[in-house]
């Protein structure tokens, strides 16, 4: 069935036009030569009262410019329905809208690819800055928060430096492995406890794994052995060496960086065992003041074992039972039926921006059907407030939220430093000579490369790496990140510029054999 749709102006905008032009019609009786005798005594009055109702329209036009430079968010289109008809009222100023406060803090943004979900979790995270009590912890996905660094957070990348994942409780483990990765059987599961509470690193696990796999003599816990080692293989080397602990993740305001984190599995596992660190951390250290920021938080709740039910995501338990103890959840994600429904009601505000999908849409209209002729109608950056319960007489506000500029400069800054290699600060390069080479010499770029690989002692292992010999791990992530070695069909390759530094090394060192 479709909407009777009668479209008018905002009532406020209304009053405030009809003001301020009548105002200036009475001042143009006034002044007009042909009609100004015919008003007599009343043209101090007429212009009294014009000048007055001028004012105060052009005083509340500026009140509410200056309100919209200091808010986050203002109206734009109000939708009242009466029965049948939708009636939609256009706002020709920008009205400032408070956030407001309620029982439940936690807040969901839901929108398709670029409908400015990404930025409104900015702003939000922008006003919840100022609170300097406020412990926050960012999980970043894709590298977009860094910037946060100039905001006095630490931004800590989770594939050079990370905590001990074996001194976890050891479900923890299981189950965060068993959201990682989905269809674990129960046999699995079983062989992962056993073995990882015996454990000390993956390496140590997987060995064990695989002597398992050839001495047990039953062949569906042989079989499980050999999935599971398979699946474990993915964890061995995407995590960077175990320096930190809980209360560097959790205490004052960290950027969680997965960016650089291999695969999609090894970020989901170690993104819901840091969560589930926190719980426990959480329950001991109550009460607290943090905020956990999530954006893309599909990655965790609308897992195929969560959405079976088989495992409950540990944010899924934070927002049901760690609110009391002071932590705010803000997450951000791109389609709402992504998320199963404990979830969604667990949030206390869900704003819905552009973009929603057919299931959306869908979701939506079996709450109101209002709700999908609004949605339809969402421009980039717009929102509504989603509320799971019906109303008779429905009232739904757009607005539109502020762009985070701070954000853009500091995004223009990293984009200009993206020569820099691993966006190394300048003042960490010690340019201390100049090398030269037969036939020519190296660019500015590769000096500094050169210098950065020298100040980390990294000569030895490029040259054993060129050589086919092995290397550790976390010197192979170096090459990795300074750009001299690149994934290539499964493996790893030198790349251009790491052939000529080799090159240039082994020379360097032959006329140093020589001068000897």
């Amino acid at each position: 069935m479709s909407w009777l749709v009668r479209e008018s102006i905002y009532p406020p905008d209304l009053a405030l036009l009809s003001l301020s032009l009548t105002g200036a019609l009475l001042i143009g009786f006034v002044l007009h030569p042909g009609l100004s005798p015919y008003l007599g005594g009343f043209v101090d009055a007429f212009l009294k009262v014009g000048l007055a109702f001028m004012s105060v329209g052009l005083a509340a036009f500026a009140s509410t410019y200056v309100l919209t430079r200091c808010c986050d968010r203002w109206l734009r289109r109000v939708y009242v329905v009466e029965g049948d008809e939708l009636i939609v009222r256009h706002c020709l100023f920008k009205w400032p809208l408070g956030g407001g406060r309620g029982v439940n803090p936690h807040e969901l943004f839901v929108g398709g690819s670029g409908a400015g979900k990404s930025n409104a979790l900015k702003v939000r995270l922008g006003r919840l800055i100022e609170d300097d009590r406020l412990s926050i912890a960012v999980f970043d996905w894709c590298g977009e928060y860094s910037f946060l660094r100039g905001w006095g957070f630490k931004v800590l990348d989770l594939s050079r430096e990370c905590f001990d994942v074996f001194s976890c409780d050891v479900s923890d483990v299981v189950e965060a492995a068993n959201l990682a990765f989905p269809g674990m059987a129960d046999v699995q599961r079983s062989l992962l406890f056993q073995h990882a509470s015996a454990a000390s690193s993956f390496a140590e696990l997987n060995w064990d794994l695989e002597r398992r796999s050839r001495v047990e003599d039953v062949s569906n816990v042989r079989g499980a052995a050999i999935a599971l080692l398979q699946r474990l293989r993915l964890l061995e080397d995407a995590f960077g060496e175990p320096r930190l602990s809980v209360e560097e993740l959790f205490s004052g305001r960290v950027v969680l960086d997965f960016s650089r984190v291999r695969t999609e599995e090894a970020r989901v596992f170690l993104a819901e065992l840091v969560l589930r660190m926190c719980y426990k951390w959480a329950m001991q250290r109550s009460p607290l003041r943090l905020c956990l920021v999530i954006d893309e938080a599909h990655r965790l709740l609308s897992r195929v074992e969560a959405l079976q039910g088989r495992v409950e995501p540990i944010l899924n338990r934070f927002m049901r039972e760690v609110r009391k103890l002071g932590v705010i959840v803000l997450a951000a994600t791109q389609c709402l039926t992504d998320l199963p429904n404990p979830c969604i009601a667990n949030f206390g505000k869900i704003y819905v921006m552009a973009g929603a999908g057919p299931e959306d849409l869908k979701y939506l209209s079996y709450v109101n059907r209002a709700y999908v002729h609004v949605a339809q109608g969402l421009q980039v950056g717009e929102a509504f407030e989603f509320k799971g319960d019906g109303h008779a007489a429905l009232k739904i506000k757009v607005f539109k939220w502020r762009r985070f500029k701070e954000a853009r400069r500091e995004l223009k800054e990293l984009k200009a430093n993206e020569a820099e290699p691993n966006n190394i600060p300048v003042e960490e390069v010690r340019c201390e000579s100049v090398v030269e080479v037969q036939g020519g010499g190296l660019t500015e770029r590769e000096e500094q490369v050169l210098n950065v690989l020298r100040s980390m002692g990294l000569e030895d292992a490029l040259i054993a790496f060129k050589a086919g010999r092995p290397i550790p791990r976390h010197c192979l992530n170096r090459l990795i990140e300074l750009g001299l070695v690149k994934p290539f069909r499964g493996g790893v390759r030198l790349t251009k510029l790491g052939e000529k530094l080799v090159t240039v090394i082994e020379s360097i060192e032959v006329n140093h054999v020589k001068d000897v």
